[in-house]
């Protein structure tokens, strides 16, 4: 299909947009029906890496430019094949969960950006990175509740469900995922969060609109008092609607706690006359920073039904989490400058890797906060300990990371920089490496130390 799709390029002289939606939607519909076509796995995995190398070596090389050669940046093509492993390789047992998840992406996207781009005095809203235009927003909705619509009898068979509330659920999560997608990022989104959006519909009926209106007001309350922008909501919104669907409450209740808390903190300490604070609003990136892991462990306890010793994992990553923000936050009251947590010499107020006396009393607060919810909802002592230490450890790992491989960046006049802002050099750290990503290894890191303590304390 890429050759043919070259073929046109060359001899029909079709604009490179217009051949890219072609083989967008035929590849799509083709990987969607797949599960019909082969009796093993085996096959579409492999087809999917090598979809993948080969578009990743097309991104390199500048070929194949009917499929990249676009006025923005993006990389859907590498993003599709990995969503397409995702599903055929961890879930090929729900063969039609598979089929709506890619044809949503692989007709309704397309759709709705073919109308976002042709219809002129279009209207652009700014959710994150990317602008999206109304009308192509609401065709993306309008073409995903009907493909749902067609669709859903072949998940509901013999069951007595409404079709309509599951199509406007479906196609509202599928909008949400394109809203805050940024350079092809929707073609991972798209797919993977339709997947789980019809298993939570399936395996969550009670009061499932309940739970996600209580979710959605939740945070629009964040959104309002400026804990979250745009992007984070729609973002929050989702995970807290996975978090829930797959873990219950006793998986919501210390996330909610978490976010709840250290957005008060931060809001509190923001406001005293003292201490000045940026404003603590989160967007999606810093949203799935402090919870991806979090995220990633409820949703693997829900599919395995291994939900014991996972769930003493997802404590402790809220806990690292809980942990490292409460550090940051109340060490902004310290009256004495910080130090570096490698060579212990005074550093700069407000960078990673600067540790004071207060900033760690509120890191083993915000541990053993998590850990006495946890304690609340059920686990045993021993578990708490584990919570509260690994949780405190992992902010130490996040300090370290942030003293010796996160990127800094300075100007001509000697100040230093997190960020690469303009007119800043990079002159130490791993230059990909930002706070982000130094937080998401913060929430890796706790429960890999969980489990460890769990070997040496738990199961023995």
């Amino acid at each position: 299909i890429i050759g043919i799709s070259e073929s046109i390029k060359f001899y029909f002289f079709l604009q490179n947009e217009h051949i890219r939606k072609i083989v967008h939607v035929v590849v799509g519909v083709l990987c969607s029906i797949s599960p019909n076509l082969f009796q093993s796995n085996i096959q579409p995995i492999i087809l999917g890496f090598i979809f993948f190398i080969l578009n990743l070596i097309a991104l390199k090389t500048n070929k194949f430019k009917a499929m990249h050669s676009l006025d923005r940046a993006s990389y859907g093509t590498i993003y599709f094949p990995i969503s397409y492993i995702i599903l055929t390789s961890f879930f090929w047992e729900f063969p039609n969960y598979i089929t709506i998840s890619l044809v949503l992406l692989s007709v309704a996207d397309p759709l709705a950006s073919l109308v976002g781009q042709n219809i002129s005095n279009s209207y652009y809203i700014y959710p994150w990175y990317d602008k999206k235009s109304i009308q192509g927003t609401t065709t993306m909705f309008l073409s995903s509740f009907t493909i749902v619509y067609i669709l859903a009898p072949n998940i509901f068979p013999y069951e007595d469900q409404n079709i309509f509330k599951f199509s406007f659920f479906m196609a509202s999560l599928t909008t949400l995922a394109e809203l805050i997608s940024h350079k092809g990022s929707d073609n991972l989104s798209i797919p993977v969060l339709s997947f789980i959006g019809i298993h939570c519909y399936r395996t969550t009926l009670i009061n499932f609109e309940l739970i996600m209106i209580v979710i959605i007001i939740f945070f629009l309350i964040a959104y309002y008092f400026q804990f979250v922008d745009f992007s984070g909501l729609c973002g929050g919104c989702i995970m807290g609607l996975i978090i829930t669907s797959m873990g219950g409450l006793k998986y919501l209740i210390p996330l909610c706690s978490f976010f709840i808390l250290s957005s008060l903190i931060g809001k509190i300490i923001g406001l005293s006359q003292n201490v000045y604070s940026k404003n603590p609003k989160r967007n999606i990136v810093q949203v799935l920073a402090n919870g991806l892991v979090s995220l990633i462990i409820c949703v693997v306890g829900f599919f395995t039904k291994n939900d014991g010793v996972l769930y003493f994992l997802f404590l402790s990553s809220v806990s690292a989490a809980n942990s490292d923000t409460w550090a940051t936050e109340i060490g902004k009251l310290s009256k004495t400058k910080p130090v570096s947590i490698i060579n212990f010499k005074i550093t700069e107020a407000g960078f990673s890797g600067g540790i004071t006396a207060i900033g760690t009393l509120g890191s083993f607060l915000g541990s053993i906060t998590i850990g006495s919810i946890g304690y609340l909802l059920g686990v045993d002592v021993t578990i708490f300990i584990g919570i509260v230490i690994t949780g405190f450890l992992g902010a130490l790992v996040d300090s370290i990371l942030g003293a010796t491989l996160q990127a800094k960046y300075t100007n001509l006049d000697g100040k230093m920089s997190e960020i690469a802002l303009e007119n800043y050099k990079h002159t130490s750290g791993v230059k990909w490496m930002g706070n982000n990503f130094v937080n998401f290894i913060c929430t890796l890191s706790a429960p890999l130390l969980m489990y460890l303590f769990l070997l040496c304390f738990y199961f023995s």
